[in-house]
């Protein structure tokens, strides 16, 4: 395998992000087929594998729960909506992350979305329905949420010592909404 792309299509295909703890990473791809069911699904490992580099980079568990959130929101939107559960359909994840930057982006071969039609949650109307949270929740988390133009692939950032899109959505003419 090369230090640059991983591919995980079996139980036990290693993880493994290149470098070693603490080392910063640009543009590492791993692809992975969309199973779900157990925290040894690929992409609970994926997950892991981030969060646990982010730690030995000095993350707080505060910034590394709210990337987890956002991952765990962005790659079952990936299989759920974009593969509608199709166990064999590929997930790509591009990743990039250091002591204070992480970005991801989360390709599924699926049809695509415009996330300008799917309904807010906060509209009172909406308040009682049990979906439609996970594009809020990664929002909430990160500095950075950009879909392409199909809408199958999303990237996300977080920039530590930056607010993010939840907070600036808390801030109106410099002051805190009400």
């Amino acid at each position: 395998m090369s230090d640059t792309r991983r591919v995980i299509r079996e139980p036990g295909d290693p993880v493994g992000l290149p470098g070693s703890d603490g080392d910063a990473i640009t543009d590492f791809r791993i692809e992975f087929t969309s199973e779900t069911g157990s925290n040894t699904s690929p992409y609970c490992r994926v997950q892991q594998a981030i969060l646990e580099r982010l730690h030995s980079l000095d993350w707080t568990e505060d910034d590394t729960f709210g990337v987890q959130l956002a991952l765990e929101e962005a790659h079952m939107n990936a299989i759920k909506h974009g593969h509608q559960t199709v166990a064999t359909k590929i997930v790509t994840d591009t990743i990039s992350l250091s002591d204070s930057f992480f970005r991801i982006v989360i390709l599924d071969r699926g049809p695509g979305f415009d996330p300008d039609d799917v309904p807010d949650p906060t509209d009172e109307e909406n308040l009682e329905l049990p979906s439609n949270r996970g594009l809020l929740m990664m929002r909430t988390f990160m500095t950075g949420v950009d879909y392409n133009d199909k809408g199958n692939e999303v990237t996300m950032e977080r920039l530590l010592g930056q607010p993010t899109l939840g907070e600036l959505a808390d801030i109106v003419d410099g002051e805190p909404a009400k």
